[in-house]
């Protein structure tokens, strides 16, 4: 690794990140794989290359620790996938504060591996949520944002699917987590997130799809930033739902039934009026070729509906 021609041309990159003493900031995803002494060595060549390093070790597992805490900078972790890991509470400022100079954050919206058609629930948006308020809560120092999507496992990299929903979401956490204060509110936005089709959809093709020892969710989600109080509501069907809801951040969610086929639709009333409205542009499936558990999501602005268009996403922060 140290003698890598593409390490040498990523170390001198200008973009790549460096500590005040001039050290590249060097991660590496399981890095608990190889020995204290394996990575002595590593750091030694990369010294004497003249490409010194700080080596901030991405753990998927607690055991060595206090063994890489005596070579690491800083210290991150692979992460809960679903907020029902950990009972809610993942300790992990608590664990590796005492053992390194910098304790890192994992941040993720969802983990899906199309490879062994394998998931964990990250329930809508609660996950990404979920990370980021602890994060905040705990005062980690840094946060690393898993975007990984190989086609075969993916996390939180835009697509058709996601659009810029999760970056949106990021941006209004990254300012509170750099920041210590949460952003305020200017104009209200509606989020959707589902999945396409009930984890029990009748499927024609493929292996059935595990979802871990948590086992699905099927929620349709409505997540709302608000600068005022207001009704939110659901239509599924023929059903419809609502919640008022105070100014601020609000989840609401209501069942995705199983066996009917459906357009979820929003809206935010005020005052008896429409403020905002529209569909999710992901029909929800009675039966499919291959299930697909990815969460999809979308964003709705009132502006859109006073101008009657009928855009549901487009790229823009929540704040």
């Amino acid at each position: 690794y140290a003698h890598s021609p593409t390490v040498k041309r990523i170390a001198e990159h200008p973009a790549a990140l460096r500590l005040p003493d001039g050290r590249l900031v060097w991660s590496m995803w399981g890095t608990e794989r190889w020995s204290v002494d394996w990575w002595r060595d590593v750091i030694a060549q990369m010294e004497a290359n003249g490409r010194p390093i700080a080596l901030v070790a991405q753990v998927n597992s607690w055991d060595k620790l206090k063994d890489l805490s005596e070579i690491c900078y800083g210290m991150a972790h692979w992460g809960p996938r679903t907020p029902l890991d950990y009972g809610g509470d993942f300790k992990w400022v608590e664990t590796t504060r005492p053992l390194t100079e910098k304790v890192v954050f994992p941040i993720c919206m969802q983990d899906v591996r199309t490879r062994g058609c394998w998931a964990q629930d990250s329930r809508n948006s609660e996950n990404l949520r979920w990370l980021w308020s602890q994060a905040i809560e705990d005062d980690a120092d840094w946060a690393f944002i898993y975007t990984l999507t190989d086609y075969s496992e993916q996390a939180m990299a835009p697509s058709t699917r996601i659009g810029f929903v999760p970056y949106d979401l990021n941006a209004y956490y990254i300012q509170w987590f750099k920041t210590g204060k949460q952003p305020g509110i200017v104009r209200d936005r509606l989020y959707y997130i589902h999945r396409p089709h009930h984890s029990g959809v009748e499927q024609l093709k493929g292996k059935p799809w595990n979802y871990g020892r948590t086992g699905p969710s099927d929620q349709v989600e409505l997540l709302a930033f608000l600068t005022a109080p207001g009704t939110l509501k659901i239509t599924i069907a023929d059903d419809t739902h609502q919640k008022e809801t105070p100014a601020g951040i609000t989840s609401f969610k209501v069942a995705l039934p199983g066996g009917i086929a459906f357009v979820p639709e929003f809206s935010l009333e005020r005052n008896g009026q429409v403020v905002a409205a529209g569909k999710s542009q992901y029909p929800v499936r009675d039966k499919v070729e291959y299930p697909n558990p990815m969460y999809c999501a979308g964003m709705i602005a009132p502006e859109w509906c006073r101008r009657g268009k009928t855009k549901t996403t487009q790229p823009e922060n929540t704040h």
